[in-house]
């Protein structure tokens, strides 16, 4: 009986760590109400990272992007909107999309006074990992700078 448990808690704890991710790349990546006005774009880099509560170990997070989206869209990627990039393994969106890049001011800042610069960046493609339900867990940061 304990063995059953044990398994049991085992497979409980693998479901919510896949839930956990999803959550998170949700809450830090995707926000359709993000602006392309300049000068509210670094107003919302400081409010939705603060509001989502988006930190690193308790610090201010150097570099936050935001996929300026639905988020079914962006699920589409793992599905009917995307193709397997063979050199990450990821999946590749087909369509194009806005991001916001937050990027900290003061890499010397410390948490609440986390002030950003947001870039707007258009016309970019994503690489997502998705997990076995077809859902973005992972957002490749680095790719859409290339």
């Amino acid at each position: 009986m304990k063995i059953l448990l044990s398994c049991l808690l085992i497979l409980m704890l693998f479901a919510d760590s896949s839930l956990a991710t999803y959550e998170s790349f949700c809450r830090k990546h995707i926000d359709k109400d993000m602006t392309d006005m300049v000068t509210m774009v670094n107003n919302k880099c400081d409010s939705v990272i603060k509001d989502k509560n988006i930190y690193d170990n308790n610090n201010c997070k150097r570099i936050n992007t935001f996929i300026a989206s639905d988020l079914a869209e962006v699920e589409k990627i793992c599905t009917s909107e995307g193709t397997l990039n063979s050199q990450s393994q990821m999946m590749q969106s087909k369509k194009m999309f806005t991001l916001i890049n937050c990027k900290l001011k003061d890499n010397d800042a410390k948490k609440p006074n986390c002030q950003y610069e947001g870039i707007l960046l258009t016309n970019r493609k994503l690489l997502v990992q998705c997990d076995n339900n077809n859902r973005p867990v992972h957002f490749d940061e680095n790719f859409f700078k290339r």
